[in-house]
Protein backbone atom coordinates (compact mmCIF):
# COMPACT_ATOMS: atom_id res chain seq x y z
CA UNK A 1 0.00 0.00 0.00
CA UNK A 2 1.48 3.72 -1.04
CA UNK A 3 3.43 4.99 2.10
CA UNK A 4 3.47 8.85 1.29
CA UNK A 5 5.68 9.37 4.21
CA UNK A 6 8.10 6.75 3.45
CA UNK A 7 7.95 7.42 -0.65
CA UNK A 8 8.50 10.95 0.77
CA UNK A 9 11.79 10.40 2.85
CA UNK A 10 12.80 8.22 -0.21
CA UNK A 11 12.31 10.88 -2.37
CA UNK A 12 13.40 13.50 -0.52
CA UNK A 13 16.63 12.15 0.21
CA UNK A 14 17.65 11.24 -3.42
CA UNK A 15 16.36 14.57 -4.70
CA UNK A 16 18.88 16.34 -1.96
CA UNK A 17 21.54 14.57 -3.11
CA UNK A 18 21.14 15.24 -6.44
CA UNK A 19 20.92 18.83 -5.44
CA UNK A 20 24.14 19.24 -3.28
CA UNK A 21 26.18 16.94 -5.59
CA UNK A 22 26.13 18.91 -8.39
CA UNK A 23 -4.65 18.88 -10.38
CA UNK A 24 -13.56 22.58 -12.83
CA UNK A 25 -10.55 24.83 -11.45
CA UNK A 26 -8.87 25.34 -8.12
CA UNK A 27 -5.20 27.35 -7.31
CA UNK A 28 -2.71 26.52 -4.21
CA UNK A 29 0.65 27.32 -4.10
CA UNK A 30 3.34 25.75 -1.62
CA UNK A 31 6.54 27.43 -0.38
CA UNK A 32 9.32 25.88 1.22
CA UNK A 33 10.01 27.25 4.98
CA UNK A 34 13.68 28.81 5.82
CA UNK A 35 15.24 25.26 6.57
CA UNK A 36 14.35 23.59 3.13
CA UNK A 37 17.17 22.35 1.43
CA UNK A 38 16.66 25.12 -1.43
CA UNK A 39 19.18 26.07 -3.76
CA UNK A 40 20.27 30.35 -3.31
CA UNK A 41 17.70 31.75 -4.85
CA UNK A 42 14.96 29.59 -5.26
CA UNK A 43 12.65 30.74 -3.30
CA UNK A 44 12.25 33.49 -6.35
CA UNK A 45 11.71 30.74 -8.45
CA UNK A 46 8.09 30.30 -9.25
CA UNK A 47 6.58 27.27 -11.44
CA UNK A 48 3.16 26.62 -13.08
CA UNK A 49 1.46 23.32 -13.20
CA UNK A 50 -1.67 23.45 -15.79
CA UNK A 51 -3.54 19.89 -15.69
CA UNK A 52 -6.50 18.22 -17.48
CA UNK A 53 -8.21 16.60 -14.07
CA UNK A 54 -11.83 17.31 -12.77
CA UNK A 55 -11.83 19.33 -9.51
CA UNK A 56 -11.55 17.28 -6.61
CA UNK A 57 -10.62 14.02 -8.52
CA UNK A 58 -8.34 12.00 -6.08
CA UNK A 59 -5.87 11.16 -9.00
CA UNK A 60 -5.02 14.34 -9.59
CA UNK A 61 -4.75 15.30 -5.58
CA UNK A 62 -2.17 12.82 -5.69
CA UNK A 63 -0.38 14.51 -8.16
CA UNK A 64 -1.04 17.81 -6.51
CA UNK A 65 0.56 16.38 -3.48
CA UNK A 66 3.55 14.92 -4.87
CA UNK A 67 4.34 18.76 -6.47
CA UNK A 68 3.56 20.37 -3.42
CA UNK A 69 5.95 18.26 -1.33
CA UNK A 70 8.64 19.16 -4.00
CA UNK A 71 8.07 22.40 -3.60
CA UNK A 72 8.76 22.28 -0.16
CA UNK A 73 11.37 20.38 -0.95
CA UNK A 74 13.30 22.72 -3.02
CA UNK A 75 11.82 26.25 -2.03
CA UNK A 76 10.21 26.93 -5.32
CA UNK A 77 7.06 28.20 -5.27
CA UNK A 78 4.24 26.39 -7.06
CA UNK A 79 0.67 27.23 -8.98
CA UNK A 80 -1.43 24.40 -9.64
CA UNK A 81 -4.47 24.99 -12.07
CA UNK A 82 -6.60 22.10 -12.57
CA UNK A 83 -10.20 22.01 -15.57
CA UNK A 84 -11.27 19.57 -17.63
CA UNK A 85 -12.12 21.90 -19.78
CA UNK A 86 -9.38 21.78 -22.47
CA UNK A 87 -10.14 25.57 -23.50
CA UNK A 88 -9.77 26.64 -19.75
CA UNK A 89 -6.37 24.62 -19.24
CA UNK A 90 -4.92 26.64 -22.12
CA UNK A 91 -6.41 29.54 -20.88
CA UNK A 92 -4.63 28.77 -17.52
CA UNK A 93 -1.40 28.26 -19.53
CA UNK A 94 -1.07 32.15 -21.08
CA UNK A 95 -2.25 33.50 -17.91
CA UNK A 96 0.78 31.61 -16.31
CA UNK A 97 3.05 32.86 -19.24
CA UNK A 98 1.62 36.60 -18.93
CA UNK A 99 2.70 36.13 -14.96
CA UNK A 100 6.53 35.09 -16.41
CA UNK A 101 6.52 31.84 -14.60
CA UNK A 102 10.13 30.72 -14.72
CA UNK A 103 8.70 27.02 -15.05
CA UNK A 104 5.59 25.50 -16.75
CA UNK A 105 4.33 22.07 -15.92
CA UNK A 106 1.69 20.35 -18.29
CA UNK A 107 -0.56 17.32 -19.25
CA UNK A 108 -1.57 16.78 -22.90
CA UNK A 109 -4.54 15.19 -23.09
CA UNK A 110 -5.17 16.40 -26.82
CA UNK A 111 -1.91 17.98 -28.86
CA UNK A 112 -4.29 20.10 -30.68
CA UNK A 113 -6.02 21.92 -28.30
CA UNK A 114 -2.59 22.74 -25.95
CA UNK A 115 0.05 23.38 -28.99
CA UNK A 116 -0.45 27.01 -28.99
CA UNK A 117 -0.52 28.19 -25.51
CA UNK A 118 2.55 25.74 -24.86
CA UNK A 119 4.26 26.96 -28.17
CA UNK A 120 4.03 30.63 -26.45
CA UNK A 121 5.44 29.78 -23.41
CA UNK A 122 8.50 27.95 -24.85
CA UNK A 123 8.39 31.12 -26.98
CA UNK A 124 8.91 33.16 -23.76
CA UNK A 125 11.70 31.11 -22.81
CA UNK A 126 10.30 29.17 -19.95
CA UNK A 127 10.88 25.07 -19.97
CA UNK A 128 8.12 23.06 -20.33
CA UNK A 129 7.93 19.76 -18.53
CA UNK A 130 4.79 17.41 -19.31
CA UNK A 131 3.21 14.93 -17.31
CA UNK A 132 0.57 11.77 -17.16
CA UNK A 133 -0.64 12.27 -21.06
CA UNK A 134 1.74 13.56 -24.17
CA UNK A 135 4.13 10.67 -23.97
CA UNK A 136 4.02 10.87 -27.49
CA UNK A 137 4.00 13.99 -28.06
CA UNK A 138 6.29 15.89 -25.74
CA UNK A 139 9.46 15.80 -27.94
CA UNK A 140 7.31 16.95 -30.99
CA UNK A 141 5.92 20.24 -28.63
CA UNK A 142 9.31 20.96 -27.61
CA UNK A 143 9.29 20.24 -23.96
CA UNK A 144 11.85 19.63 -21.74
CA UNK A 145 10.78 16.27 -20.75
CA UNK A 146 8.20 13.79 -19.68
CA UNK A 147 6.92 11.93 -16.70
CA UNK A 148 4.62 9.56 -16.59
CA UNK A 149 3.95 6.10 -17.64
CA UNK A 150 3.73 4.87 -21.72
CA UNK A 151 0.47 3.97 -21.94
CA UNK A 152 1.03 1.28 -24.55
CA UNK A 153 3.24 -0.38 -22.16
CA UNK A 154 0.52 0.12 -19.75
CA UNK A 155 -2.34 -1.22 -22.10
CA UNK A 156 -0.19 -4.31 -22.66
CA UNK A 157 0.11 -5.65 -18.95
CA UNK A 158 -3.08 -5.08 -18.38
CA UNK A 159 -4.49 -7.34 -21.43
CA UNK A 160 -1.79 -9.78 -20.42
CA UNK A 161 -2.68 -9.86 -16.92
CA UNK A 162 -6.75 -10.34 -17.89
CA UNK A 163 -5.34 -13.13 -20.25
CA UNK A 164 -3.14 -14.32 -17.17
CA UNK A 165 -6.73 -14.19 -14.80
CA UNK A 166 -8.28 -16.51 -17.33
CA UNK A 167 -10.09 -14.25 -19.04
CA UNK A 168 -11.91 -15.10 -22.50
CA UNK A 169 -13.68 -12.15 -23.41
CA UNK A 170 -12.63 -8.99 -22.71
CA UNK A 171 -15.02 -5.18 -22.09
CA UNK A 172 -13.31 -2.13 -22.25
CA UNK A 173 -14.68 1.00 -20.31
CA UNK A 174 -13.81 3.77 -21.51
CA UNK A 175 -14.97 8.02 -21.17
CA UNK A 176 -17.04 9.54 -23.15
CA UNK A 177 -13.92 12.35 -23.48
CA UNK A 178 -11.70 11.24 -26.70
CA UNK A 179 -7.84 10.88 -25.08
CA UNK A 180 -5.50 9.80 -27.11
CA UNK A 181 -3.31 8.04 -23.64
CA UNK A 182 -6.83 6.23 -22.41
CA UNK A 183 -7.79 5.17 -25.96
CA UNK A 184 -4.18 3.51 -26.39
CA UNK A 185 -4.85 1.64 -22.94
CA UNK A 186 -7.54 0.11 -24.69
CA UNK A 187 -6.00 -1.15 -27.61
CA UNK A 188 -2.17 -2.01 -26.37
CA UNK A 189 -4.45 -3.95 -23.86
CA UNK A 190 -6.49 -5.50 -27.15
CA UNK A 191 -3.50 -6.64 -29.10
CA UNK A 192 -1.54 -8.38 -25.35
CA UNK A 193 -5.34 -10.10 -24.51
CA UNK A 194 -5.29 -11.77 -27.84
CA UNK A 195 -9.11 -12.32 -27.55
CA UNK A 196 -12.43 -10.56 -28.49
CA UNK A 197 -12.95 -7.62 -26.57
CA UNK A 198 -15.67 -4.54 -26.56
CA UNK A 199 -15.62 -1.33 -25.81
CA UNK A 200 -17.93 1.09 -24.14
CA UNK A 201 -17.93 4.98 -23.58
CA UNK A 202 -19.46 6.29 -20.45
CA UNK A 203 -19.38 9.64 -18.94
CA UNK A 204 -17.72 9.59 -15.85
CA UNK A 205 -20.01 12.04 -14.09
CA UNK A 206 -23.17 10.59 -14.81
CA UNK A 207 -22.82 7.50 -12.37
CA UNK A 208 -26.47 6.27 -12.92
CA UNK A 209 -26.49 5.90 -16.96
CA UNK A 210 -22.96 4.56 -17.52
CA UNK A 211 -23.62 1.51 -14.84
CA UNK A 212 -27.05 0.70 -16.32
CA UNK A 213 -24.87 1.30 -19.93
CA UNK A 214 -22.01 -1.47 -18.83
CA UNK A 215 -25.05 -3.42 -17.36
CA UNK A 216 -26.94 -3.84 -20.15
CA UNK A 217 -23.70 -4.94 -22.40
CA UNK A 218 -23.22 -7.54 -20.16
CA UNK A 219 -26.70 -8.52 -20.25
CA UNK A 220 -26.82 -8.68 -23.56
CA UNK A 221 -22.96 -10.67 -24.12
CA UNK A 222 -23.13 -13.01 -21.38
CA UNK A 223 -19.46 -14.28 -23.01
CA UNK A 224 -17.48 -11.03 -21.57
CA UNK A 225 -15.86 -13.03 -18.37
CA UNK A 226 -13.24 -9.78 -17.73
CA UNK A 227 -14.23 -6.01 -17.59
CA UNK A 228 -11.33 -3.48 -17.48
CA UNK A 229 -12.03 -0.06 -16.65
CA UNK A 230 -9.45 2.55 -18.21
CA UNK A 231 -9.22 4.78 -14.94
CA UNK A 232 -10.59 5.03 -11.92
CA UNK A 233 -13.37 7.17 -12.78
CA UNK A 234 -15.32 4.77 -14.35
CA UNK A 235 -14.15 2.07 -12.03
CA UNK A 236 -17.48 2.20 -9.55
CA UNK A 237 -19.74 1.75 -12.38
CA UNK A 238 -18.08 -0.98 -13.76
CA UNK A 239 -17.97 -2.67 -10.16
CA UNK A 240 -21.77 -2.36 -9.83
CA UNK A 241 -22.50 -3.03 -13.14
CA UNK A 242 -20.98 -6.74 -12.60
CA UNK A 243 -23.08 -7.08 -10.16
CA UNK A 244 -26.67 -5.55 -11.19
CA UNK A 245 -26.24 -7.64 -14.40
CA UNK A 246 -25.54 -11.03 -11.72
CA UNK A 247 -22.46 -11.65 -13.91
CA UNK A 248 -19.30 -13.64 -12.75
CA UNK A 249 -16.80 -11.81 -14.92
CA UNK A 250 -13.39 -10.25 -13.05
CA UNK A 251 -12.18 -6.98 -13.07
CA UNK A 252 -9.15 -5.40 -12.93
CA UNK A 253 -8.74 -1.75 -13.78
CA UNK A 254 -6.08 1.14 -14.32
CA UNK A 255 -5.16 3.50 -11.36
CA UNK A 256 -5.66 3.29 -7.08
CA UNK A 257 -7.77 4.70 -5.14
CA UNK A 258 -8.86 3.51 -1.79
CA UNK A 259 -11.92 1.79 -2.76
CA UNK A 260 -9.56 0.12 -5.54
CA UNK A 261 -6.75 -0.80 -3.29
CA UNK A 262 -9.58 -2.25 -0.53
CA UNK A 263 -10.45 -4.72 -3.83
CA UNK A 264 -7.10 -6.10 -4.66
CA UNK A 265 -6.31 -6.77 -1.23
CA UNK A 266 -9.38 -8.85 -0.34
CA UNK A 267 -9.14 -10.66 -4.47
CA UNK A 268 -12.26 -8.84 -5.44
CA UNK A 269 -10.13 -7.12 -7.95
CA UNK A 270 -8.02 -9.30 -9.97
CA UNK A 271 -5.31 -6.02 -10.57
CA UNK A 272 -4.78 -2.55 -10.87
CA UNK A 273 -2.33 -0.67 -13.32
CA UNK A 274 -0.52 2.25 -10.99
CA UNK A 275 1.08 4.63 -12.78
CA UNK A 276 1.81 6.58 -9.36
CA UNK A 277 0.37 10.16 -9.95
CA UNK A 278 2.28 10.86 -6.65
CA UNK A 279 5.65 10.74 -8.58
CA UNK A 280 4.41 12.45 -11.56
CA UNK A 281 3.63 15.49 -10.00
CA UNK A 282 6.55 15.26 -7.47
CA UNK A 283 9.54 14.38 -9.93
CA UNK A 284 7.96 17.07 -12.69
CA UNK A 285 8.70 19.28 -9.82
CA UNK A 286 12.50 18.60 -8.95
CA UNK A 287 13.37 18.43 -12.78
CA UNK A 288 11.92 21.68 -13.42
CA UNK A 289 13.95 23.56 -9.98
CA UNK A 290 17.08 21.08 -11.20
CA UNK A 291 17.04 22.83 -14.42
CA UNK A 292 16.27 26.39 -13.28
CA UNK A 293 18.75 26.38 -10.67
CA UNK A 294 21.62 24.37 -11.78
CA UNK A 295 20.78 23.61 -15.01
CA UNK A 296 21.06 19.89 -14.71
CA UNK A 297 18.29 18.22 -16.78
CA UNK A 298 16.91 14.24 -15.88
CA UNK A 299 16.76 12.67 -18.73
CA UNK A 300 18.80 14.81 -20.99
CA UNK A 301 15.67 16.51 -23.10
CA UNK A 302 15.80 13.27 -24.73
CA UNK A 303 14.32 10.14 -22.82
CA UNK A 304 11.34 9.93 -20.62
CA UNK A 305 10.74 9.50 -16.79
CA UNK A 306 8.51 6.38 -16.50
CA UNK A 307 6.27 6.73 -13.14
CA UNK A 308 4.72 3.16 -14.27
CA UNK A 309 3.34 1.32 -14.61
CA UNK A 310 3.43 -0.89 -11.75
CA UNK A 311 1.28 -3.95 -11.53
CA UNK A 312 -0.82 -4.37 -8.34
CA UNK A 313 -1.99 -7.61 -7.29
CA UNK A 314 -2.95 -9.01 -3.93
CA UNK A 315 0.52 -10.71 -3.64
CA UNK A 316 2.39 -7.33 -3.80
CA UNK A 317 0.27 -4.01 -2.90
CA UNK A 318 1.37 -4.70 1.03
Amino acid sequence: MFNRKTALAVLATTAVLTMTACSSSSGTSATASGSSAAAAGAADVKIAMVVHGGAGDAFWSDVKTGGEDAASLTGVQLDYQTSDDLKQQGDFINAAVAQNVQGLIVSVPTVEALTAPIKAAEDAGIPVMVINSGADDWEALGAVGFVGQQESVAGEAAGTAMKEAGVTSLLCVNITQVIKAVDQRCESATESFGGPVQTVRIDPADTAAGTAQITATLQSNPSIDGVLPLGAGVFPQASAAIKQANSSAKIGTFDVTKEITAGVKDGSVAFAIDQQPYIQGYQAVISEALLINKNLLIGGGTSPVASGPRVLTQTNIG
